[in-house]
């Protein structure tokens, strides 16, 4: 089903084909509607951890129940987690400075994020990092995965609690219909979205992408 689309598509693909099999019990074959239910989250921009951490809810679920499941079970968990996602990133959050130009690049974001950076500051040394490793052509999931793994420990303690403010108020929809881990999964993502619009620091990926 992967053969004449696009490699990141098929990537995509293959790797949520291998976790169904994997919680699935035994092989099992994709059905047409399931490869376009995923080629929709693909093209919506969904992540594949987000697939990925709705999948083990789910089969934590059906291990519990003994129900079956397949990826119709799986989608409402995906979107319901995905729009979460996009309304903590778009909550309002003071800028720093001056909105960065549309056709800035996030390699030119990231730069311009250091030269915010007080110095010296663990958070200088994260963008230091990553500016370093972006240079000599690191893949940017990569970089990417580091620099949202660094962030809450190097933003000042102000700026991360008011993230986690935010994050806390946009799942309240949500915590009663969410297993908790996958709850604060989508938690910890809404905070360190937040901090990469406070920073204005797009992700390296999706400007590799375009």
């Amino acid at each position: 089903m992967t053969e004449g689309v696009p490699p990141r598509l098929a990537t995509y693909a293959r790797e949520i084909e291998r976790l169904w099999n994997a919680m699935a019990d035994g092989p099992g074959v994709l059905s047409p509607r399931d490869w376009e239910r995923i080629r929709s989250w693909h093209d919506r921009g969904i992540p594949l951890q987000i697939v990925r951490e709705a999948m083990e809810s789910i089969a934590e679920r059906r291990t519990r129940s003994r129900a079956s499941w397949n990826l119709s079970r799986v989608a409402p968990v995906v979107d319901e987690a995905w729009q979460v996602v996009l309304d903590g990133r778009l909550a309002d959050v003071e800028p720093v400075g001056e909105p960065s130009p549309a056709s800035r690049s996030a390699i030119e974001s990231l730069r311009a994020a250091l030269a915010h950076a007080p110095s010296p500051s663990t958070l200088r040394d994260l963008l230091e990092g990553a500016l370093r490793d972006a240079e000599r052509g690191e893949p940017a999931e990569r970089i990417d995965r580091r620099i949202d793994e660094g962030l809450p420990d190097a933003v000042p303690a102000e700026t991360l609690i008011a993230a986690r403010q935010g994050a806390d108020a946009a799942v309240v929809p949500i915590r009663r219909r969410m297993d908790a881990s996958l709850l604060a999964a989508t938690r910890n993502r809404i905070v360190v979205a937040r901090l990469r619009r406070h920073l204005q620091l797009p992700k390296l990926e999706n400007d590799e992408a375009s």
